[in-house]
């Protein structure tokens, strides 16, 4: 006879709650972030302009990957980005920073 914990062949009940836990903090974590950056115009600028730089470093990475070469106006915005990735780390925030 066995009891229900051990329908699942191993009794690892606990693993599966834990993990739950764990994905459930996650989502209170993302959810709480969101709600500063909709209420916060700086944080909402904050998270654009990192998106952006972080959309193009993929972008970049990616052209590399392909062995795509940059010319000159890849090189300028390249550049541009750097300044504004700056920027985002250092001018940041202040006490609400994401």
């Amino acid at each position: 006879m066995y009891s229900l914990g051990d329908e699942d062949g191993g009794g690892g009940g606990d693993d599966d709650e834990e993990e739950d836990d764990d994905k459930e903090e996650d989502v209170h974590q993302a959810v709480t972030r969101i709600q500063a950056i909709v209420r916060s115009r700086q944080a909402r600028e904050q998270y654009l302009r990192l998106r952006r730089v972080t959309m193009s470093l993929q972008e970049r990475v990616l052209s590399r990957s392909r062995g795509d070469t940059m010319d000159d106006d890849d090189k300028d915005d390249e550049e541009e980005e750097e300044v504004e990735e700056e920027e985002a780390q250092g001018g940041g925030v202040g006490r609400g920073r994401i």
